[in-house]
């Protein structure tokens, strides 16, 4: 981003119209420029940005005529002495510019708070230089005769005058019999140049500096002209760099992509500002999606400076098995947001028991149960529990694989670490039973996560008799047709 301030500079009116005396008078024709009252440093007139600067001095009216008062060819200039840089003793200034001037301490000064803040936001004090012309030279000169000007042009400002043109505008019929410049190149209208611009091409003139340029000059005409110095220069170019800052959110989950259903989660949401700027007024927003539940929450995080971490917890328990979505989304001012999306499998295990075994049976007789503990869940079941209850009057009780039997006899328990998903085991139980009646047994499994299982079955026991037969012969044979008693 360029500025280009336009600055301009005009040199003032000419001094009061002086009567000849016996010696030759030395007179001012125009007065240095005074700077704008309403830009301090800022030379009066009209600036144009990119082409340049100028200012001028009004023209002074000079009287061409024989047998009147004027200046020799050798008059001498006001407080000219031998060398072209010599410092002319120009009239003491008047008028309200011309005191001392005092310098008052600004706004900005009196509050240094104020001062910090307009420092802060201060991208360029541009300054141009303060340009001011004096002519010197005579009012009356006669025709044919050579009259000397002086034009001195000074820089009173801090910054120097680039480019810097001085153009002298003449009539016509006003010859230029030679010019001397302190500094620079000068060019005399040509023959055909009705303009009559006398150009005196400086360059540069520093800060506190002034150079000169002597013209002699014939008129060949008895008619009074204006003598019209102007000047122009080519502006500072300003540019100011102006840094453009933005905020860079960045999201990332720290936390397991498969959890256990029921079990109690903890994630971390890291949330990261990358950019140059800061993220203001940051809301994190989360909502979970499971099996036909939805939770949302915010969270007001406030600032994220540039570069700067934060890490949230987050505690999860799911619900319902299968698939879940967590969502989350990052909005500070501005455009500043970041979004993240993750799914998470949420596994169950789950128990099932089969248990089979004679429905009916005998007394004495051995009878053989078969139990089934079984995980068709997609997650593992840890600490399996399996108890077996059995009934009363059982001898001959065989529980396999390592089973275990209670002192009173009527339970039965297995335990199992952990049981894959998918996974089965195979209980079996042998017993007699010692009475006739319906028996009934009974299973359960429990496990982590609150899992449970139970099955059971009646068996219906029978009582047989146990019959001897004794058969006595008689004690001798028995005649046909007789009666024998056995």
């Amino acid at each position: 981003m360029s500025l280009e301030p336009g600055r301009s500079g005009v040199g003032g009116g000419a001094s009061a119209k002086q009567e000849p005396t016996l010696a030759p008078p030395r007179s001012t024709l125009s007065s240095p420029g005074t700077p704008s009252p309403s830009s301090p440093g800022t030379p009066s007139g009209t600036g144009q940005a990119g082409s340049g600067i100028s200012g001028s001095s009004s023209g002074t009216s000079a009287t061409v005529g024989s047998g009147s008062s004027s200046f020799g060819a050798g008059a001498d200039l006001p407080g000219r002495s031998a060398g072209l840089g010599a410092k002319p003793a120009w009239p003491a200034a008047t008028g309200p510019d011309s005191g001392p001037r005092v310098n008052r301490p600004s706004a900005s000064q009196q509050n240094p708070a104020r001062q910090g803040a307009e420092s802060d936001s201060l991208l360029m004090a541009p300054q141009s230089p303060i340009l001011s012309i004096q002519t010197h030279g005579p009012r009356r000169i006669t025709v044919g005769k050579e009259a000397p000007y002086e034009v001195v042009i000074q820089n009173s400002g801090t910054v120097a005058a680039n480019d810097l043109v001085v153009t002298v505008d003449l009539p016509p019929w006003a010859e230029v019999l030679s010019a001397e410049a302190s500094v620079g190149s000068t060019q005399a209208p040509g023959p055909t140049d009705k303009a009559g611009q006398f150009l005196w091409r400086i360059g540069r003139l520093d800060p506190r500096a002034q150079e000169k340029l002597v013209l002699r000059i014939v008129p060949r005409e008895s008619r009074p002209f204006e003598l019209g110095v102007r000047w122009s220069f080519t502006p500072q170019r300003l540019q100011a760099a102006i840094e453009v800052q933005e905020p860079k959110l960045g999201l990332q989950l720290e936390g397991p992509r498969e959890v256990v259903h029921g079990q109690r989660q903890i994630y971390k949401l890291i949330m990261t500002n990358t950019g140059n700027g800061a993220a203001e007024n940051v809301v994190i927003s989360l909502t979970s999606k499971g099996a036909g539940e939805q939770v949302s929450a915010s969270h007001k995080l406030g600032t994220l400076s540039p570069g700067e971490k934060k890490v949230l917890e987050v505690e999860l328990i799911p619900r319902s098995p299968g698939q879940a979505t967590l969502e989350v989304h990052l909005q500070g001012d501005g455009n500043a947001q970041a979004s993240l999306t993750e799914t998470i499998t949420v596994r169950k295990p789950e128990l099932r028991l089969t248990l089979t075994g004679p429905t009916e049976h005998f007394v004495g007789a051995p009878a053989v149960y078969r139990l089934q503990v079984a995980n068709p869940g997609n997650a593992p079941a840890k600490n399996v529990q399996v108890t077996l209850q059995l009934p009363e009057g059982l001898d001959q009780i065989v529980a396999s694989p390592e089973g275990r039997l209670s002192l009173d006899r009527r339970k039965v328990d297995w335990t199992f670490a952990e049981m894959a998903a998918g996974a089965a085991q195979e209980l079996s139980l042998r017993c007699q039973y010692r009475a006739a009646g319906l028996a009934r047994i009974s299973a359960k499994a429990t496990a982590d996560a609150d899992l449970s299982a139970t099955e059971s079955m009646t068996t219906q026991v029978e009582a047989v008799a146990d019959l001897a037969l004794s058969v006595a012969d008689p004690a001798g044979p028995v005649p046909v047709g007789e009666e024998a008693v056995y």
